[in-house]
């Protein structure tokens, strides 16, 4: 049976056209029988070449199916990347109408709901800014629920920007705090102002956090300012070592004698978030407390001063630095008079002297007597040795003419000759007695015209020649000039100190 190679016609034996489609027909045997030949050849190459082909390897017959595939991909890939801008866009319409709305809105709460909008849909520059401002804005309103309200968003900015944020936020809340007299809640809010980059004392409130912290720490009153503790009590708060809180000096009288005293000085720092004592130094006995204070050992650098007295004429002035917890003295210095702290040389960093008398024949009373006044500077070097940069010396004038002996004779009748003419210092004033400063006191009232009433001062004053009594003059201090009114605080300062003493 033949079949036509072409369209598959069925042929008859002997046709040599296909009658449908006019291919000439092979009929014969032997050309059947090369075909034959020639197509079991042809499939055994196929064959061969399938086997020898890596097993891995398709084979695609038409090449224009790959074509289509990559094109597919292609179509799909840009619809995705279509609709992602597309939402993009819609998502920038949204946040600029928000934006919008928020830059016409006037209430602040309306505002901040703006602004979140805004920047959930679109985090930029702008919407961060807006968010930043209306949180303050909420913040200085006291709003209860912003806290929440920024950790709701925390994730869309940047953490610079949470942290300044933040750091507004426990600045208002100490402020809050503080008034409404929550002063522990207040210093808890300090800390963490501090932790977002914030400096404790940059908030107004300080000093009164400190103010109320101290007096529950120490158990005294609640001063309103600084200036009036450090007047009223023996009790300090400044930043004397590294860490970025005050610490707190406080200097406690531990009585263990008649006239004799030992004093606490407790040092205070924060530790977990709280002010606690950490340190005590106890001294030695002494007669008198004659200062004490926060003192500048270098630049940048403060300590602690302490000046004590163990009689009229034996005085010590020490120096300590705060340093792991605890005091450590950078030195001592001795004198026959109550040391003074001063910065002589105006380099912003303190001295203290030491003053004895230089009469080595015994020539002299003490109150008359040469003196050499040295002055100390305070090293953080180990050494413990005060080292000496400046000394003065003072010599008794020695009349010699008319008009100077009659000066002196006057100033004879005098305690403080010149306390209306120079600030007088402590080791002018801490040599006299008791008795002595009451009259030195009443001198200054006197050399006005003060008309006394008590016996003691009407006899006493009126027995000079330079005083004359003035009715008409009260004793008002304002009729004082300045070096009076700085003296007669001076003289009281040392007055109450030495009744304190006598009383004890």
């Amino acid at each position: 049976m033949l079949y036509c190679t072409n369209c598959g016609t069925k042929l008859n034996e002997n046709q040599k056209f296909c009658t449908i489609c006019g291919t000439l027909i092979h009929n014969s045997k032997e050309t059947l029988n090369n075909n034959c030949a020639e197509l079991k050849a042809e499939l055994k190459t196929e064959n061969n070449n399938v086997l020898k082909e890596p097993i891995n390897t398709v084979k695609v017959d038409n090449p224009s199916n790959i074509h289509f595939k990559k094109w597919q991909i292609t179509a799909l890939i840009s619809t995705i990347v279509l609709i992602s801008l597309i939402g993009i866009f819609f998502k920038q319409i949204k946040s600029s109408y928000y934006f919008f709305m928020y830059k016409i809105e006037k209430n602040a709460e309306k505002k901040f709901d703006y602004a979140c909008e805004s920047l959930e849909n679109w985090q930029t520059n702008f919407t961060i800014n807006a968010f930043k401002t209306t949180a303050s804005d909420l913040i200085k309103q006291n709003n209860t629920e912003i806290e929440n309200e920024i950790l709701k968003f925390q994730y869309l900015i940047k953490p610079e920007d949470l942290k300044e944020i933040n750091k507004n936020l426990y600045n208002q809340k100490a402020l809050n705090s503080a008034q409404n007299n929550n002063f522990d809640e207040a210093f808890s809010s300090l800390i963490k102002f501090k932790e977002n980059g914030g400096n404790v004392k940059d908030n107004e409130k300080y000093e009164v956090i400190m103010l109320n912290i101290i007096s529950k720490l120490t158990n005294t009153k609640v001063y309103n300012t600084k200036e009036a503790l450090y007047n009223e009590e023996t009790i300090y708060f400044d930043n004397l070592d590294e860490d970025s809180f005050d610490e707190i000096i406080e200097v406690k009288e531990q009585n263990s004698g008649f006239f004799y005293n030992k004093y606490a000085i407790n040092l205070y720092k924060v530790i977990n978030d709280k002010y606690e004592k950490v340190y005590t130094e106890t001294t030695d006995v002494a007669e008198t407390l004659n200062d004490c204070g926060i003192y500048t050992y270098d630049k940048n650098k403060k300590g602690f001063f302490f000046c004590l007295g163990y009689g009229k004429y034996n005085h010590i002035g020490q120096v300590f630095k705060v340093k792991n917890n605890s005091l450590v003295n950078l030195g001592t210095v001795d004198a026959f008079y109550p040391t003074i702290i001063e910065d002589i040389d105006k380099d912003e960093i303190y001295e203290i002297s030491s003053t004895i008398i230089d009469d080595p024949d015994g020539m002299y009373s003490y109150a008359d007597a040469p003196k050499i006044t040295t002055w100390y500077k305070f090293k953080d070097d180990g050494a413990n040795n005060p080292v000496a940069v400046k000394e003065e010396k003072y010599s008794p004038d020695a009349p010699t003419d008319s008009s100077a002996i009659n000066n002196a004779s006057e100033n004879k009748d005098f305690i403080l000759p010149d306390s209306d003419k120079k600030y007088l210092t402590d080791a002018e004033i801490s040599i006299l007695s008791l008795d002595d400063l009451k009259i030195a006191r009443n001198e200054i009232f006197a050399r006005h015209g003060f008309v006394f009433k008590t016996d003691k001062y009407v006899q006493y004053f009126g027995s000079k020649t330079w005083y004359t009594p003035d009715p008409n003059y009260n004793g008002s201090e304002s009729s004082l000039n300045e070096y009076e009114k700085a003296n007669l605080k001076l003289i009281q300062k040392w007055e109450n100190s030495k009744q304190t003493s006598q009383s004890n």
